[in-house]
């Protein structure tokens, strides 16, 4: 039983170390996107109906104005 509960403090204190480099490394390389949802509802308001492919917030690949259908054989 001694070997299980240092194998599991083991494994716990990886999995902190983990995710605490991971949040680390997400937040330098990419920044928080605490705002994502604000601006989605902004660019879909904009938008209307329209579906677009857009490259960044700028640039519009495509635009389909009467959306489009995905059929299964």
């Amino acid at each position: 039983m001694l070997n299980y509960l240092k194998a599991f403090s083991v494994f716990f204190i990886w999995v902190i170390i983990a995710l605490t480099l991971h949040s680390t490394i997400n937040y330098y390389t990419f920044g928080y996107c605490l705002n994502a949802e604000e601006d989605l509802k902004k660019q879909t308001n904009k938008i209307s109906n329209n579906l677009a492919i857009t490259v960044n917030k700028t640039d519009t690949l495509f635009t389909f104005s009467k959306g489009f259908t995905i059929k299964k054989k």
